[in-house]
């Protein structure tokens, strides 16, 4: 998760300290492993709360990536790429789209 987007959430706490992380686009990353609580928002949707454990970069080097502990286990991933569509359904409110 890029500095930039963990810097906005709560660190609930720090479950590492820092290392280097090999292999994410294409090199290597500095960062550290962590608890955060955070919630999705497009222009019309929130996500229910999230709590995950994330590697928390040092910069923003990288995209963010989504990872299956703690997220895609309690929400489903839609790619639709005919209509240039991806959503994640959340089973909580399974209305509930937040679409990037």
């Amino acid at each position: 998760m890029p500095k930039s987007i963990w810097g906005k959430s709560r660190l609930d706490r720090a479950l590492s300290d820092k290392s280097v992380v090999h292999g994410i686009g294409g090199g290597r990353v500095s960062g550290r492993l962590g608890e955060i609580t955070f919630l999705f928002v497009d222009s019309t949707n929130i996500s229910p709360v999230i709590r995950a454990k994330a590697i928390l970069l040092d910069d923003d080097s990288v995209p963010f990536l989504i990872g299956f502990e703690d997220i895609l286990t309690d929400a489903k991933l839609v790619c639709d790429y005919g209509r240039k569509l991806a959503c994640l359904e959340f089973a909580i409110l399974a209305s509930n789209k937040f679409t990037s």
